[in-house]
This record gives structure tokens, C-alpha cells and sequence, in this order.
């Protein structure tokens, strides 16, 4: 249960920093 969890707040982080980064690059 660890992991689901580990990887679901790395997806979370990961989508966050994309999200913000295609702003900017936008």
C-alpha cells in the first residue's frame, strides 16, 4: 500500500509541475 501511495503523490507532484511549467512556457 506504500508504494500506490508513494507513486500516487509523485503523479500528483509530477502533473502540478507540468501544469505549471506549460504556463510558463505558454
Amino acid at each position: 500500500m506504500t508504494s500506490f501511495s508513494h507513486i500516487f503523490i509523485i503523479l500528483h507532484s509530477w502533473f502540478f509541475i507540468d501544469k505549471m511549467g506549460g504556463s510558463l512556457t505558454s
